[in-house]
């Protein structure tokens, strides 16, 4: 698929989501859900450790912005006091990444690689990293077929060794169900990291699931062709509400969740017809999700970045500059230090709570 085409059916969706209204229609045949303060969930707030690497990687690397760290990541009003920036020693590379990509990112993959700028930097370190081939127009039980072949496969190809699965966008469900589904392919997964993650569903895909599928044809097929029509209405509310009622994260894999939640004025534009869409909802979205809907059930949460849903993990100021100068004019983002912040703040969760299982009974 050219590229440039894919950013024109983008824009096709977002005037065609424009008519669908209201975007989300009435319906009593869902589960009973509460919005609440994190402090009441059981979500678990990583955000000062988290911006204390993140910030201290920014720093690093003498990334260069206005207002220091403060311009990438929000602080909302109920985060901790952030910790001391901390002297960012060798990673222990205890874990290979596993990325997983979104809807779409099959048809494009060839032009912009998911995180493609950010492996690259933690590969420096030693991180191995692969992408996952799960389908760009597929419901997430097909992709979590994929998924759960391919980790058996790369588990097999490297004995001993464990996985992080770094899931973005519709990856994030796609790999929850993955991981849920099939419990022969956990004993290889360390953790889930969630950026973007369309968790609970997004009301854009309930208000043009129907438009979509009339419209379809519009989306050349030539690499990546329809697979069950389930694409969009995986994303849906209902059925994503509908899953997390009767499903739940297995215990022995740890979680985490990047929420995108961009200003108004970091929103590239392309995005913003389906941001100003959204914002009918909730204004604090990133033009596919809301804040809200974004963070995994159990997950510790690692931050609210300033970024849009596709700054946060796809490159296009390097890959596509033709494009991030005129439609994708937002994307300009940290995501190598975003990526790193991530994953040390998981490994170091991770290795404390191993030498707790493993230290002696007093």
């Amino acid at each position: 698929m050219n590229l440039s085409r894919y950013v024109l059916c983008v824009a096709i969706a977002g005037i065609l989501g424009g008519c669908a209204t209201p975007l989300q229609r009435y319906s009593a045949s869902v589960p009973a859900v509460a919005r609440l303060p994190l402090f009441a969930t059981s979500i678990v707030d990583g955000r000062a450790s988290f911006r204390s690497i993140f910030c201290a990687a920014v720093k690093r690397d003498s990334v260069p912005a206005d207002d220091g760290c403060a311009v990438w990541l929000h602080r909302l009003s109920d985060e901790a006091a952030s910790e001391t920036l901390p002297v960012l020693e060798s990673p222990r590379v205890a874990y290979d990444l596993l990325v997983v990509p979104g809807i779409f990112g099959e048809c494009v993959s060839n032009q912009v690689a998911i995180f493609g700028d950010a492996t690259a930097h933690l590969a420096r370190f030693g991180y191995r990293s692969s992408v996952v081939p799960v389908r760009g127009r597929a419901s997430s039980e097909h992709n979590a077929t994929i998924i759960r072949d391919y980790v058996l496969k790369v588990a097999a190809e490297r004995p001993g060794r464990r996985f992080i699965l770094v899931a973005y966008s519709k990856g994030t469900p796609d790999s929850m169900v993955a991981l849920v589904t099939y419990p022969e392919m956990r004993p290889h997964v360390a953790a889930l990291i969630s950026f973007a993650g369309v968790v609970n569903g997004t009301p854009i895909a309930e208000g043009i699931e129907d438009l979509y599928e009339r419209s379809a044809g519009i989306l050349p097929y030539a690499s990546c062709d329809v697979v069950d029509h389930g694409e969009i209405r995986s994303l849906t509310p209902a059925v994503r509400m509908g899953w997390l009622a009767s499903h739940a994260m297995p215990a022995d894999i740890a979680s985490f969740s990047v929420v995108a939640m961009p200003a108004p004025d970091r929103v590239s534009a392309i995005l913003r017809p389906l941001h100003t869409l959204l914002s009918t909802v909730d204004p604090r979205n990133d033009s596919q999700v809301i804040y809200f809907d974004a963070i995994v059930p159990g997950s510790t949460l690692l931050g609210f970045v300033n970024a849009d849903h596709w700054a946060v993990a796809l490159p296009f100021e390097t890959q596509v500059p033709a494009l991030a100068g005129a439609l994708v004019d937002q994307n300009r983002f940290p995501r190598q230090q975003l990526l790193e912040a991530a994953v040390r703040v998981a490994e170091e969760r991770m290795q404390r709570e191993a030498a707790s299982r493993n230290a002696p009974a007093k």
